[in-house]
């Protein structure tokens, strides 16, 4: 099969192979950037937690710099499927802006983490539960539209519909 013909059975779409790409350099960024390295929890120490970003600041900012391109990727990936769906391609910018905020606080925690003076570090680190909060709202929103043009329902709608039900 000739990889420039029409895909059969789609309207004559051709195979979007940058986009493809794209998402590919995504996975592989977010993937390499996460499983390097294990950040401290919220609930350590001040001085711990200064101590480790200090300990490894730049390669922190490295990583969070990667993330921060696999995010720029993904949203370029998502702009891609404006053609096909204006608010998935919406919905896929935002997420990839939501991605931003974690790496964001991590980064400022690399910047500020001081082994003698633990408290900037601690305080943003208290931050970082939040700024996964705002990514998982992201990526929640991102594909229920396109879940909801193939018929499916949004998981556990079922459940709370029932739930609801029961109550009325």
């Amino acid at each position: 099969m000739d990889l420039d013909t029409p895909v059969t059975g789609d309207a004559g779409r051709r195979p979007d192979r940058l986009g493809a790409a794209l998402a590919a350099g995504f996975i592989v960024l977010l993937l390499a950037t996460e499983l390097v390295l294990t950040l401290p929890d919220v609930a350590d120490s001040a001085s711990s937690v200064a101590n480790f970003y200090a300990a490894h600041r730049s390669f922190i900012v490295i990583l969070q710099a990667l993330g921060f391109v696999a995010a720029g990727l993904f949203g370029a990936y998502a702009w891609r499927l404006r053609s096909v769906d204006r608010v998935v391609a919406a919905a896929g910018l935002l997420a990839a802006v939501c991605a931003l905020v974690p790496g964001l606080i991590t980064a400022v925690i690399a910047v500020v983490a001081d082994p003698v003076n633990p408290s900037a570090a601690a305080r943003w680190n208290s931050f970082e539960p939040r700024g996964d909060d705002v990514l998982f709202v992201g990526i929640l929103l991102s594909p229920r539209r396109s879940q909801f043009d193939l018929g499916e329902e949004f998981p556990g709608s079922a459940f709370l519909r029932r739930s609801l039900h029961c109550r009325a």
